[in-house]
């Protein structure tokens, strides 16, 4: 009767030892679609990336998280990935670094083991020239309107004034048959 309990405590502890591990779920490969590059501060890239379960089978339905560092302490940024609607174990992320320098990465695909990704050298962003857009603004001739209003004269600043303006003219042409002038804002 002894034996007979041992053998029974043996298989019953063989059985939940084997469900419990069989559960657990194994591991899984994070693959880059692409390495980042000419990446700017300030300025938005894209991520997209596979969940592959035992490096094989594409595994939707996470949330992977992404950890960026900055080279200097106490600068870092968690961003969570979205699954890409028509590709199941497929994630994508939009990011923007703050700061240019050398960032480290990882994604954590199920919250406890995260997966660390090639350093990204993030470039710090042109400087915008002023005096080339102000050319650019004044190079670009007015936009005038037909010469039976001839008097009103619109440009960029075209605001509400104008409409009013323009309004009360083709009321006065068409309703009245002559154009008296410009109306009173």
């Amino acid at each position: 009767m002894k034996s007979l309990s041992y053998a029974l405590a043996v298989v019953g502890l063989t059985l939940v030892l084997t469900t419990s591990l069989s559960n657990a779920g194994g591991w899984a490969v994070v693959t880059l679609d692409q390495v980042p590059g000419g990446v700017m501060a300030n300025q938005p890239f894209g991520v997209s990336f596979a969940v592959r379960q035992h490096g094989r089978t594409l595994l939707g339905g996470l949330s992977p998280k992404i950890t960026l560092n900055y080279s200097e302490a106490g600068s870092s940024t968690v961003i969570y990935a979205r699954p890409v609607s028509d590709k199941t174990g497929w994630y994508q992320a939009a990011i923007i670094l703050p700061k240019p320098g050398a960032w480290t990465w990882s994604i954590d695909a199920f919250g406890a083991f995260p997966q660390p990704m090639p350093t990204l050298t993030v470039g710090a962003p042109a400087p915008v020239d002023k005096s080339e857009r102000v050319v650019e603004q004044s190079a670009a001739p007015p936009v005038t309107v037909p010469a039976w209003v001839g008097w009103l004269h619109v440009d960029e600043d075209f605001g509400a004034c104008a409409v009013r303006r323009l309004a009360a003219c083709i009321c006065r042409c068409f309703c009245r048959g002559s154009v008296r002038g410009p109306a009173n804002p």
